[in-house]
């Protein structure tokens, strides 16, 4: 931040006595005394009250009227002052989900550049995550092919049909498919209670069928044949048709199986063994083929956690449930199990329970003469959770610290039990989403490189998302920062770690992270074989930039400005009131352009300019660069139609386009409909409940 003083002379509000002061910009300055002493007078009724209102005497008399106005503070001069904002011990939010980041808005930036720049990671394996097509699965062949010796390849569909289909059926289905291979054949199981749709086990490995599972949730899958090819030799046509088949006919998903030398030679290769596995898997949409999951495509509202589209379903979105306190449960751990570590339970209406306690642990070999703090932590679980073997008799087992709290919440419509409860509640870390306020699929999208987030955060203090299946050194090998990484992250980091960001125009208009990250399922270095590498997207070139220049304006309050204006940009002009925006703008800007455009638009004018004749210029002394222009519109505040269903877009003629061309379709031309059909401003063509 630059360095600047603000020089204050003649203070004299409430307390204050004639005060001459000067404070540096750009640094914390704290401002100390007694009570009574004149703090508050100085920062708030002086400092910022001028600041406030030299911001708001900037606005049009229109926008003030909606704006808090402050009177002028009792000071000779101030000078330096920047546009101020207070920030005191009020509270003016209702929401207890209120951070800095959503008064600042910084939390509206942030959902918006995920949903646009963001990198999706598998919920199980850690792989990157994005949408592929034909084009960019061709590229990666050819890449993986040409780094293994260009090897004979199958290229195979999945294809579902019921585990008590027989080899007949089969042969049937294939033939009316047009297919006469399949390549390998394997079972899949639904898995109850996944995101997943199925979890794959080969017969070989499984063995039998759960018993737990209906014969419905059994089915099998066939990699059938689409075509087999040397990429190095294969015709790109050829590759591309096999891979769109194999999408279309496999919902979106390609396994490729690479031969072996021993088998590519033969003209029909043998099948494959039942518990092969594709070399390599591809799918369209956002899909892993290596753990089944799909996912929906990333909107702003899924990276905000006062959206239910993004919030935490456990906690709501507030980070954090009310709960046992485990603290307030156990408040003395130097006290062991027989002298009453467990609180709630040394009263006599539940001696019964401590008993349980002391007569389960001996069997389970649980010390109960140790302290709490030197019970293993193993040990402790057993006190908390419950023994492992619970079978649901009370009797029998030992059923934690945590079920007793579940019997009690059944009683708690008892007085006495909501008064217990109360004693051993308190606001604890949501489980969830570990107090990330998100729910998992939001915590999977992550911004930028391995680099830019070592260089902010080191990788042992990165959040490792509830519900994954990573491991820590999955976690640390992963490129950039997930959302509630940046939420925890000081302001001085996080802009650092956004001023080391290169995200190209491209990337933000691909929409969910096109060309951000690999796709593929190969394994690849690092621990857990999750990988780190990624290709960033090349930056967009800047195109060449034509320049509008006035010269030498005068008119009204301009003192000989000069002004470089770029053409085809959306340019502001800014300033304070009076300092001639609208005169620029408008009087010189606006006239001279539309002067200069008119006498170019008829060939007498274009002849004479080019015999020598200039041209009057209006409160400037010339105007360049108008050349490229062919027509000039001024949009003011004004009305741009009579009726409320003018729009820019018929204000310009656009409209009119766009009814012609609906008007020459073969339909619209059987119909005999006309282009006013397809105006909402005729009674033909526009909605009879709102009269368009």
């Amino acid at each position: 931040m630059s360095q600047g003083t603000i020089r204050i002379r003649g203070a004299r509000q409430h307390n204050l006595k004639n005060l001459d002061l000067d404070i540096r910009t750009g640094e914390l300055t704290v401002v100390t005394g007694p009570s009574g002493s004149g703090k508050s007078s100085l920062v708030f009724d002086t400092l910022y009250a001028e600041g406030q209102r030299r911001y708001v005497e900037t606005f049009s008399a229109y926008a003030r009227q909606f704006l808090d106005r402050m009177d002028k503070p009792a000071v000779d001069k101030v000078e330096g002052v920047p546009p101020a904002i207070a920030i005191d011990q009020t509270n003016p939010v209702r929401s207890s989900r209120s951070t800095v980041g959503t008064m600042t808005e910084l939390n509206d930036h942030l959902k918006l550049l995920f949903s646009r720049a963001g990198s999706l990671f598998d919920q199980d394996t850690a792989l990157p995550v994005q949408h592929d097509t034909p084009e960019t699965i061709y590229a990666e062949l050819a890449r993986l092919a040409a780094a293994q010796g260009n090897p004979r390849l199958v290229l195979t569909f999945p294809v579902e049909l019921p585990a008590q289909t027989s080899a007949e059926e089969l042969a049937q289905w294939l033939s009316a498919s047009g297919f006469t291979r399949v390549h390998a054949e394997r079972e899949v199981t639904l898995k109850l209670g996944s995101d997943s749709n199925l979890t794959a086990k080969t017969s070989a490995a499984k063995g039998k069928k759960p018993e737990s599972l209906a014969p419905a949730a059994v089915r099998k899958v066939l990699d059938v044949v689409a075509d087999r090819f040397r990429m190095q030799g294969a015709d790109k046509a050829r590759v591309l048709e096999a891979i769109e088949l194999s999408l279309k006919r496999g919902s979106g998903r390609l396994n490729v199986y690479v031969l072996p030398e021993a088998d590519a030679a033969a003209p029909a290769p043998a099948p494959a063994p039942a518990d092969a596995t594709p070399n390599w898997r591809f799918s369209t949409g956002l899909h892993c083929p290596s753990s089944d999951r799909r996912y929906t495509d990333p909107i702003a509202s899924m990276f905000s956690f006062n959206s239910a589209v993004g919030a935490c379903e456990a906690c709501r979105g507030f980070g954090r449930v009310v709960g046992v306190d485990y603290g307030l449960v156990i408040p003395n751990d130097k006290l062991t199990l027989r002298a009453g570590a467990i609180k709630p339970m040394q009263t006599p209406a539940w001696q019964e329970c401590q008993d349980d306690l002391m007569r389960h642990a001996e069997v389970a070999g649980i010390p109960r003469d140790t302290p709490w703090y030197k019970l293993t932590p193993e040990q402790q679980h057993w006190v908390l959770k419950g023994s492992p073997n619970w079978n649901g008799k009370w009797n029998q087992h030992w059923f934690g610290v945590d079920r007793f709290f579940e019997y009690l919440e059944t009683k708690a419509y008892k007085m006495h039990i909501r008064v217990l409860l109360s004693k051993y509640r308190s606001y604890t870390p949501c489980g969830t989403c570990g107090g990330a306020r998100l729910k998992t699929e939001s915590l999977l999208w992550r911004i930028g490189t391995k680099a830019q987030a070592d260089a902010v955060m080191a990788p042992a203090k990165r959040f490792l998302p509830q519900g994954v299946k990573w491991n820590r050194a999955q976690l640390e090998s992963l490129s950039g920062l997930c959302l509630h990484d940046m939420m925890l992250m000081p302001l001085d980091k996080l802009r650092m770690f956004f001023d080391s960001l290169r995200v190209n125009e491209a990337a933000l208009g691909a929409g969910s992270g096109d060309d951000l990250c690999s796709h593929h399922e190969e394994p690849a270095p690092g621990p857990g074989g999750a990988g780190t590498a990624q290709n960033e997207a090349p930056r967009t070139p800047y195109i060449k930039i034509d320049w509008l220049t006035v010269t030498g304006a005068n008119l009204h309050n301009l003192q000989d400005v000069t002004a470089h204006i770029p053409l085809q940009r959306l340019v502001a002009i800014t300033g304070v009131s009076g300092s001639g925006k609208s005169t620029l703008a408008r009087d010189v800007l606006l006239a001279n352009v539309q002067t200069g455009v008119q006498k170019r638009s008829t060939k007498a004018g274009r002849d004479a300019l080019d015999a020598g004749e200039k041209i009057r210029w209006t409160g400037c002394s010339s105007v360049s660069g108008f050349e490229t222009i062919d027509r000039v519109l001024e949009v003011d505040q004004t009305p741009i139609g009579k009726t409320p269903r003018s729009c820019p877009a018929t204000y310009i003629g656009f409209w009119d386009t766009i009814r012609k061309l609906f008007a020459d379709t073969l339909e619209a031309k059987a119909r005999g409909y006309a282009a006013n059909r397809f105006s909402f401003n005729t009674g033909e063509g526009r909605c009879p409940g709102c009269e368009g």
